[in-house]
């Protein structure tokens, strides 16, 4: 019941009917026989609801009408399907024409009351779309129900059948055309028959034009949506040049599937430094994509600025590292003032005249106290006097010596002896026997690592320097032997005036240990003074090596930017200076130029020559994605170019949009300014290029890109008819 019929009574008999459009009509189906006429009723036409009201109530009607009957069609169709297959298989069972035996009337009759049944439901099916068509309008709403009553069903049900993995997969266009076909033959097996004739030719009817009808739409459909896709494509190129960006980046750098990952767990070596993509996950395709961007002139900028903002990182690393002059000075005064007391008491050499007047003092004190006068007191004023002719000068320490030795054999008083002691320990100040280094270095001589033709002449020479170094009774300076121990490589010298090599350098660390123990016997602090000494080192070592590298008079090259590069070069070459040195650089120093090296050398996996050289080859356009039309419109955003078709598009829509105009040469007008399309595409080229660059210069930026991208594809799903015409599968 319609709402009219609660809202009125009838007001008058229809008299005439308006001409109605039958599914059949749309569909090419034979018409359906005229019918029996049954004695005309009188009908009542329904009052119809006033303005708006009316309008949305009939619209309302005739969709639920449509919609209903439509739904209907599939049931109604399979049930006919049955009772003619039904029919089939009961006239196989029919009796000969002349057999009229018992059996053959019974079966006769079964087989007529069913040929009976299936007549009635055909003339109830014809009577069906009969009064369908007399009593629905075709309208707007009509044809919007029948088609929502055919397709939502088929939309509903195969996707449901394809999502349960109950159809098999097509993959290639062929095996798309041929399911569609096999689908569009069941939806046209499922559709009652309403006509006159042989149901069997027009099921093969129904079938044949399902089976042609699928793959057509299927080809419709893929045309629409090809330009559904490029309109899309070419509004999307204008208003987001990223999405754009995000597309090439996703196919330049995201195809290993653990890429955004490692984009984003590369650490720079150097705070304040950017990694690119082929930095933080490098590999020879992103390597090879990279270098295409550094030598395409619209990304080529770009690069170049991020390399300048990464060489200055580094540079801060190493200026702070060098310090200023007054640090530096501060560093070498911390030092002096650790190391002077040692050095003062053990490590100063002292003069003859220092040593015999500490000497003669240590006589006095003894003089000057009470004692008996007897023969140790005249050995004593005897041995003041001949301390007073050293330091005047009229008598040789090496004469003196054995003189004080004699006295000191003939006292026999402890305050004597004391003394005696006490003035011999002041001449030998800082001075040692160095008997047994000499003897050391004998025994590494007559080995076979002595025998080496390096090592051998090194060891003579340091015996020799010691010798030479002996006063007359065989003993040297402390800092004498100090000095053979920190210089001790020097004494290895190579016929082409090389430096010594480690291995050497390792040779002599035995006579070294050997120097530092007999020292620290006789210096107490000695091993502590060294540590000491190369602990207050490190930072004077640190700022004077570092500043090589900012030293304006050593090989140097300006940057893009006017800057002093940081070449790999100068700071391996720093770096092994430091391996060598006696006292190296501290160790969170070499930590940090270790980091600024390896940012470098990461910098160096960009160099690698994975790509032609200039812009314009196979590898810049590999990339090309999109729609047919953006590609021929805007071309790749880093060919340079904008697309082939785009002047003639220009050209065409402009002088089509001229004619428009009611004006004398509008078209022309429109052609020209379309011949300005390429301009203006290559306009939108160079913000998208513009945003590679910026995205492939950041790792981090790379990885939001290629996750964008990837969400974007996500989305793009087909809709339910497309599904059903299997679009974008």
């Amino acid at each position: 019941m319609k709402l009219s019929q609660l809202t009125a009574a009838p007001t008058s008999q229809v008299t005439a009917q308006p001409t109605r459009m039958k599914l059949s009509d749309l569909t090419g189906q034979a018409p359906a026989a005229p019918v029996e006429q049954l004695p005309t009723a009188v009908v009542h036409a329904d009052a119809r609801l006033p303005g708006i009201l009316g309008t949305i109530n009939d619209f309302g009607n005739d969709l639920g009408d449509a919609t209903a009957h439509h739904l209907l069609n599939i049931p109604v169709g399979i049930g006919q399907l049955l009772a003619h297959s039904a029919k089939s298989v009961a006239d196989t069972a029919r009796p000969d024409a002349g057999d009229t035996g018992f059996l053959a009337q019974k079966r006769s009759q079964i087989v007529g009351a069913i040929d009976s049944g299936v007549h009635g439901i055909d003339q109830s099916i014809r009577q069906r779309e009969d009064d369908y068509q007399r009593n629905t309008p075709t309208n707007a709403a009509s044809l919007t129900g029948a088609t929502i009553g055919e397709v939502l069903p088929w939309l509903t049900g195969v996707g449901e059948v394809r999502a349960a993995g109950m159809l098999p997969k097509a993959e290639t266009t062929l095996q798309k055309v041929g399911q569609l076909a096999v689908e569009g033959g069941v939806m046209g097996a499922a559709q009652p028959v309403t006509g006159d004739g042989s149901y069997a030719a027009q099921k093969a009817l129904q079938v044949g034009t399902g089976v042609v009808t699928g793959p057509v739409l299927h080809g419709i459909g893929t045309g629409v949506g090809a330009i559904r896709s490029g309109v899309s494509d070419v509004l999307e190129h204008v208003r987001d040049p990223q999405a754009i960006a995000d597309r090439q980046i996703l196919s330049r750098f995201g195809n290993d599937p653990k890429a955004v990952a490692n984009l984003r767990a590369a650490v720079p070596d150097v705070p304040g430094e950017r990694l690119t993509a082929a930095q933080a996950n490098p590999s020879p395709e992103a390597i090879a994509q990279e270098r295409v961007l550094r030598n395409n002139p619209a990304t080529a900028a770009d690069f170049v600025r991020g390399d300048n903002a990464n060489n200055t990182a580094r540079m801060d690393v190493v200026t702070k590292l060098a310090g200023t002059d007054a640090d530096l000075e501060a560093a070498k005064l911390a030092r002096k003032q650790a190391a002077a007391p040692f050095i003062d008491q053990h490590l100063t050499p002292a003069t003859p005249e220092i040593r015999w007047n500490d000497a003669g003092k240590q006589i006095d004190d003894v003089l000057s106290k009470p004692m008996t006068r007897g023969d140790d007191y005249r050995a004593l004023q005897e041995a003041r006097g001949i301390v007073a002719k050293v330091r005047g000068g009229t008598l040789q320490e090496d004469d003196a010596y054995p003189m004080l030795q004699e006295l000191e054999q003939s006292v026999s008083s402890p305050k004597a002896q004391k003394a005696f002691a006490g003035a011999f320990g002041s001449i030998d100040r800082n001075m040692i026997d160095p008997k047994p280094i000499i003897n050391q270095l004998a025994l590494l001589r007559n080995t076979g690592q002595g025998a080496r033709a390096t090592i051998r002449p090194a060891l003579d020479a340091i015996a020799n320097t010691l010798k030479e170094s002996q006063n007359t009774r065989g003993k040297v300076p402390v800092d004498v032997l100090d000095s053979v121990r920190q210089n001790i490589k020097d004494y290895i010298v190579k016929p082409n005036g090389a430096l010594a090599s480690g291995q050497e350098i390792a040779a002599l660390d035995p006579v070294k240990a050997k120097l530092t123990a007999l020292i620290d016997t006789h210096a107490p602090g000695y091993s502590d003074y060294l540590a000491t000494y190369a602990k207050h080192s490190e930072p004077i070592n640190t700022m004077e090596s570092v500043r090589e590298l900012l030293n304006p008079n050593s090989p140097h090259s300006l940057n893009a930017a006017g800057d002093p590069q940081l070449t790999i070069t100068r700071l391996r070459q720093v770096l092994r200076g430091d391996d060598k040195a006696r006292y190296p650089m501290s160790d969170a120093a070499r930590q940090q130029l270790d980091a600024v090296r390896a940012s470098l050398e990461r910098r160096m996996i960009s160099d690698n020559k994975m790509a032609a050289s200039g812009p314009g080859t196979a590898a810049d356009l590999q990339a090309a994605q999109g729609s047919a039309i953006g590609r021929g419109l805007f071309g790749d955003p880093l060919a340079g170019k904008p697309g082939a078709l785009s002047r003639s598009i220009g050209i065409g829509l402009g002088g089509t949009l001229g004619h428009m105009i009611p004006i004398p040469g509008a078209g022309i007008g429109g052609a020209m300014l379309g011949g300005l399309l390429p301009e203006a595409a290559q306009g939108v080229n160079a913000k998208i290029a513009q945003h590679i660059g910026s995205t492939a210069l950041d790792s981090k930026a790379t990885a939001d890109a290629i996750e964008r991208a990837l969400l974007k594809q996500s989305q793009k799903k087909p809709s339910k008819l497309g599904e059903l015409l299997l679009l974008g599968h």
